[in-house]
């Protein structure tokens, strides 16, 4: 029978509780093991200094920490910034002023302890005044010579380049400069002594010179690969999707940090794909879209995603979804996370470009209008900020010269008039900027460029060229433009990249990043990365400010590599 009794009902729970906590504490939590605790506080703080006034802070260990984190300010009021990471428990210190320690384990950071300061020593002339360096501290794009110089007559100057605070009478002696090479990063340290003086506080500076390397392993596809496509989500990973000669299937590959895996464990199409175009969205889901060669699809177009955290390729609107076969594929994901998908319609009887929509379940007609007056052999899809769709195309109408059309007000529309260039053009790409300006950057085959690249811009009622007609040395192919927005929410930091296959002598056709600054186009690094020519595919992602080139690699059998600038 239900025991009815409040109060005997209130003893018997308790009873329980009380039971089953006493098992929890014989047999330990059901949940696993208990987490660690945040490590103690450091005691019993202590500087000590030498005869050549190098001062050392040293402290008692704490059993359950990993690690040390120390701080300094210089007054103790200011606030304190960490100036190391140590795992043993004494630290030559660079500054006068004051210092702090705290314990570091897997659960976290402890509690900071009491300041302890180094003092300046009493000397008839006080400190040596602190070191400078000729060259600032920072990245740059070549080599530096750095020297170190001091004010106080006299004095000798002892350095480190590995980031230690150096030993007076016993580190280095400062006499020529420091060289500073493409691929180094160096932190200079340098401390000045005289006699009559105390030795002076640290001067620090780090620098680092940019320079090209392979990301992974070069040639890290399967077999060959054409179509290459390359995005990089906001994590700063980058993926590249292709297809894989061997297989003929499409294929997408991620960079762990230290191996390129392929994602999702196969292929992403279960047959032959060509015309393949990856997108990334704000939620870093990877869609491809291909022309679908498998056998009841008959080139017609599919869209297969991969959301992150899951383990499947999913179909996006069914496989071969579009009416007819669709060639010159581009994807673009607007803010709100819509796939757009622009592509030659096989089912128009003029084989226009058409851009279609996924919505509700299907992929829907933006409008009854297409984006191009006939047929097209080339196209690039890019979703400005505001929502509106942008397309550059070759437009057969025109002789293959390069146009372009915005989706705005419920049609499309042409963007400066028929043309863009003055001639044919052997490739297309398309990039936006903060303000939604287009940039379309192409092999040129008019009069002039004679093959060169030539990128142009719409100022708002006409084309113009970015730097010159034809800006490249010599004839160019596989362009792609794209804007690094850099850090701000202002198109007046923006960015323009141009990568394409470099036909000139140095560069015997390798891939060549030019980047527009100060009214001219440059080299990022030298022309030419890498070590073979541009084999059918080459594609470039920036992130963080570090440029990605993917290609198809003609010293590893046209496999991929991806080399990246930083």
């Amino acid at each position: 029978m239900k025991n009815r009794n409040p109060i005997a009902r209130f003893h018997l729970e308790s009873a329980l509780t009380i039971a089953m906590l006493l098992v929890l504490a014989a047999c330990g939590s059901p949940t696993g093991p208990t987490p660690p605790a945040l490590p103690g506080t450091p005691q019993g703080l202590n500087i000590t200094t030498d005869g050549d006034g190098n001062s050392t802070l040293s402290w008692s260990s704490v059993s359950e920490a990993d690690s040390y984190k120390v701080y300094h300010s210089s007054d103790g009021i200011a606030a304190y910034s960490e100036v190391s990471t140590t795992t043993g428990i004494s630290y030559l210190l660079p500054f006068y002023g004051w210092y702090e320690v705290s314990a570091v384990n897997e659960a976290g950071e402890g509690a900071k302890s009491a300041g302890v300061e180094r003092v300046e020593p009493a000397t008839p002339n006080g400190p040596v005044a602190t070191p400078t360096f000729t060259v600032p501290a920072g990245t740059f794009d070549e080599a530096q010579s750095v020297e170190i110089v001091c004010a106080t007559g006299g004095s000798t100057i002892y350095y480190t380049t590995d980031g230690s605070t150096p030993i007076v009478g016993t580190s280095s002696i400062y006499a020529t400069a420091i060289a500073v090479d493409p691929g180094d990063t160096t932190t200079i340290t340098a401390v000045a002594a005289a006699a009559d003086y105390s030795n002076s506080d640290a001067a620090v500076g780090t620098y680092h010179v940019r320079t090209w390397e392979v990301v992974g392993t070069a040639g890290f596809s399967g077999g060959e690969v054409s179509y290459l496509s390359m995005a990089i989500n906001s994590y700063g990973t980058p993926y590249v999707a292709y297809r894989d000669e061997i297989s003929q299937k499409a294929i997408v590959k991620y960079y762990t940090g230290t191996a390129w895996m392929t994602l999702g464990g196969a292929e992403v199409s279960s047959g032959p794909a060509f015309y393949i175009s990856m997108a990334i969205d704000s939620a870093n889901s990877v869609y491809v879209a291909y022309y679908d060669n498998d056998a009841d699809r008959a080139g017609k177009a599919t869209v297969r995603k991969y959301s992150f955290g899951g383990s499947l390729w999913t179909t996006i609107g069914g496989e071969g979804f579009t009416a007819g076969p669709a060639l010159y594929i581009s994807i673009a994901i607007d803010n709100a996370g819509t796939p757009y998908l622009a592509f030659l319609d096989g089912s128009d009887p003029l084989t226009r470009a058409n851009v279609l929509y996924y919505n509700a379940g299907s992929w829907q007609s933006l409008a009854a209008t297409r984006p191009s007056p006939g047929l097209i052999s080339g196209a690039s899809l890019v979703i400005a900020h505001d929502g509106r769709p942008y397309l550059a195309y070759i437009d057969g109408e025109s002789g293959d010269k390069a146009s372009a059309s915005v989706f705005s007000g419920g049609d499309w529309s042409g963007i400066g008039g028929t043309s863009i260039s003055s001639g044919s053009v052997g490739s297309i790409s398309l990039a936006l900027d903060h303000d939604g300006t287009p940039f379309v950057a192409y092999k040129d085959n008019g009069a002039t460029a004679s093959g060169k690249a030539s990128l142009r811009t719409f100022n708002g009622s006409a084309w113009e060229f970015v730097g010159s007609e034809g800006f490249t040395p010599s004839t160019a192919d596989f362009t792609a433009v794209r804007v690094d927005p850099g850090d701000s929410d202002s198109s007046t930091d923006d960015i323009v990249y141009m990568v394409f296959k470099d036909n000139q002598a140095s560069a015997t056709g390798k891939p060549s990043l030019m980047r527009f600054i100060s009214s001219e186009w440059t080299y990022v690094g030298t022309p030419g990365i890498g070590v073979g020519l541009v084999l059918n595919g080459l594609d470039l992602a920036i992130t963080g400010g570090s440029p990605y080139v993917a290609f198809g690699d003609g010293s590893c059998s046209g496999k991929v590599t991806v080399m990246v600038y930083r």
